[in-house]
């Protein structure tokens, strides 16, 4: 039979109160004249005199403090699986809030036909809340003169401060880049009015 922590703890702390209980009723009834004289106790290659009445107390307060004890052992282990926990759902919390945003771009001055391919290209962008540089991964756009880009990681008050595109061959220098920050899952237009 196994007994959880709350029933040892439970069972300790009343056979404790019980056994304190005893003693004060031995104290204020005429039955306890004799539990008070004192005896020799022997056992375990001690020889104690003490009282009957005394050895209850200690015995009933022994039970309470591991009592208090167990309990406080227990109450130490569930706060550190509690803060454990807390580190993790907090972890859990950052991640969901991240999601990956996509960004349609065209390449100034390039036409459909002359589009670099996409084994030649990288991308790259720069956010300070992300701590630096990130790559970006490179598709084909909706359209034959267009990108789609992943920015992975993304939260709604994440700015992106720059994004390069680059040909992965270091002899070409052109490098086509959005120097302005933006928010890439907050956006905003201007709507123009309509006669």
């Amino acid at each position: 039979m196994h007994l959880s922590d709350l029933t040892i703890n439970s069972f300790l702390t009343i056979c404790g109160i019980l056994v304190l209980l005893l003693c004060l009723f031995l104290i204020f009834t005429q039955r306890g004249a004799k539990f008070k004289e004192r005896q020799i106790l022997r056992g375990f290659g001690l020889e104690l005199e003490i009282s009957v009445l005394t050895l209850l107390v200690l015995v009933g307060f022994t039970l309470s403090l591991a009592s208090i004890y167990l309990q406080m052992t227990n109450y130490q282990s569930l706060l550190a699986k509690a803060q454990e926990n807390s580190k993790s759902l907090e972890l859990a919390l950052r991640q969901a809030s991240k999601i990956d945003a996509y960004v349609l771009v065209t390449l100034e001055g390039v036409n459909s036909r002359e589009m670099p391919r996409l084994d030649d290209i990288y991308c790259q962008y720069y956010s300070k809340q992300k701590g630096g540089w990130s790559k970006a991964t490179v598709e084909s756009g909706l359209q034959g003169n267009e990108f789609l880009l992943t920015l992975n990681d993304i939260n709604p008050q994440m700015s992106v401060e720059r994004i390069e595109l680059r040909y992965k061959d270091p002899t070409q220098k052109v490098i086509w880049v959005k120097k302005e920050a933006f928010y890439p899952l907050t956006q905003s237009f201007q709507l123009k009015k309509e006669d």
